[in-house]
């Protein structure tokens, strides 16, 4: 099992935009960016939590989880 494009979000959603499809835009909300300086430390410790829990998983299944692959180096390349 391969995971691909793994990216976890911490932007709020807007609810009539849960699509992959990246010709969609977003209209540029301030409310859907809350962190434009930068994240909380409180919150960038919660993803790095998440981030954690998801790879002691992909380890417990290390027999089957051969290959992680991250969505782009930061949130800049993410649509």
């Amino acid at each position: 099992m391969v995971i691909s494009e793994l990216d976890i979000d911490v932007l709020p959603r807007d609810p009539k935009m849960f699509s992959a499809e990246v010709s969609l835009k977003m209209r540029q909300d301030p409310k859907m960016n809350p962190y434009a300086n930068g994240l909380p430390p409180a919150v960038e410790q919660q993803l790095a939590k998440r981030y954690a829990d998801l790879f002691a998983v992909f380890l417990k299944h290390r027999d089957t989880v051969t290959r992680v692959t991250f969505w782009g180096v930061t949130d800049k390349d993410s649509c």
